[in-house]
């Protein structure tokens, strides 16, 4: 028989056990350090998809604001008479912003060149941000429309406008006004779901004045 020190006798049950439980312990550790990583990856990139939103729903609003103009426009397949841009306050549903921008000039035609006006609305359809813009300022049914949602998982949006050296929460311009006045600036404050916020205060018809 061979004694318990002889190699020849291999491992003991308990060893075996042992040995089994430290592997266990080992591939747990691994396990939950491999989790770890790869939730913190994800997090990662979701914070760097945030940004790039946010990056983008800055330079749509600076281009867009800056090239707002005063030419009055129709809603789209609107009967009423051409009205001025419109600006609220952006706390409820509906259209935030509605106005006629410039500077996108179509060269694509061979004959003709399509107006370099467009009409370009901002709208809070709940906890989203979304932006419409229309071929067109004054959209009919076939005009094309490019809608894209700027910001989503919103809180808390606030829009205000700076006219005639103070600020206001609704902008608003006469009915058939031919040249409406532009806000100096506007501010447009997000807050979203995560805590993140977007504030900025950008000028409005800077290029177009």
């Amino acid at each position: 028989m061979a004694s318990q020190s002889d190699p020849a006798a291999g491992f003991s049950l308990i060893e075996t056990l042992v040995a089994l439980f430290v592997i266990a312990l080992i591939s747990t550790a691994a396990g939950s350090m491999l989790l770890d990583t790869l939730r913190a990856s994800d997090r990662v990139d979701a914070s760097a998809d945030a940004i790039r939103d946010l990056e983008v729903a800055t330079g749509l609003m600076r281009s867009d604001f800056g090239a707002m103009t005063r030419r009055p426009s129709t809603a789209p397949d609107s009967y009423v008479p051409p009205a001025g841009p419109i600006g609220n306050d952006g706390r409820r549903d509906g259209v935030v912003l509605a106005f006629v921008r410039g500077g996108w000039a179509d060269y694509s035609s061979e004959e003709s060149l399509r107006s370099d006006l467009m009409r370009v609305e901002y709208h809070r359809l709940g906890d989203t941000l979304v932006r419409r813009a229309y071929g067109a300022p004054d959209p009919t049914v076939r005009t094309q429309m490019v809608e894209k949602v700027l910001l989503d998982q919103v809180n808390d949006l606030s829009v205000r406008y700076y006219v005639g050296g103070a600020w206001s929460d609704v902008w608003e311009t006469a009915p058939r006004e031919i040249a409406p006045v532009l806000p100096d600036l506007i501010e447009v404050d997000v807050t979203l779901e995560d805590g993140r916020r977007l504030s900025q205060k950008l000028i409005a018809g800077g290029i177009a004045r």
